[in-house]
């Protein structure tokens, strides 16, 4: 299970994070309500998420964001929180609370910057906002289907004859908007987790 959790994770990282990059594909038309995409301050939303290869495995959770300041997924089972992600223009944080607690922090900053990438349009492409997910750079291996209530987001990686491949599926229908306390991050006690580069969770996962 750890490694099932682990494995979403990177997937659900290489979503959100625009430095992981092949090639984005073509996607089908999903459009959100002009009024909800553009006027919001911040909104909280059902999401599951999807392990489809190189093993099935999923889990559920909210999304919560704030605009131009964060986004945050929280994942639970059996009611216990067992994962978050973070991300800020500034650095994405995956923090996984159960089964040797891992914490992984990588900074954003510059990879935004170079690719020019708005945060508050990066936002936007995760709600399902077609316009939003078109004006991406080329070079997210993100495709974007479902429909305007269920807006699935799908990233396919293959490497050395290896595919990741996973899907984030929002429940727009019952979308929060513009609550007056809206979930935020803190960041757990570096002395009760093993703190690890994103560039050595491939070791983890062998």
């Amino acid at each position: 299970m750890k490694k099932s959790i682990l494995l979403l994770m990177l997937c659900l990282m290489a979503v959100i994070m625009p430095g992981c990059r092949s090639a984005k594909n073509g996607s089908q038309a999903v459009k959100i309500e002009d009024k909800e995409s553009s006027q919001w301050s911040n909104v909280n939303v059902p999401v599951r998420l999807d392990l489809i290869e190189p093993q099935k495995f999923s889990l559920s959770g909210r999304l919560t964001m704030v605009r131009d300041r964060y986004a945050l997924i929280s994942l639970r089972m059996l009611g216990f929180e067992v994962a978050q992600i973070y991300v800020s223009p500034d650095e994405a944080d995956v923090v996984v609370k159960q089964m040797n607690k891992i914490w992984i922090q990588e900074p954003i900053a510059s990879r935004l910057a170079e690719l020019k990438i708005p945060f508050t349009t990066l936002q936007e492409a995760l709600l399902g906002n077609q316009q939003a997910f078109d004006s991406l750079p080329d070079g997210l291996n993100l495709t974007l289907g479902g429909t305007a209530e269920k807006p699935v987001l799908t990233l396919k990686i293959s490497s050395k004859g290896k595919t990741l491949l996973g899907s984030m599926t929002l429940s727009m229908s019952e979308a929060q908007w513009d609550t007056p306390r809206p979930a935020t991050f803190s960041a757990p006690n570096g002395s009760e987790y093993k703190k690890i580069a994103l560039k050595d969770l491939g070791n983890i996962l062998k």
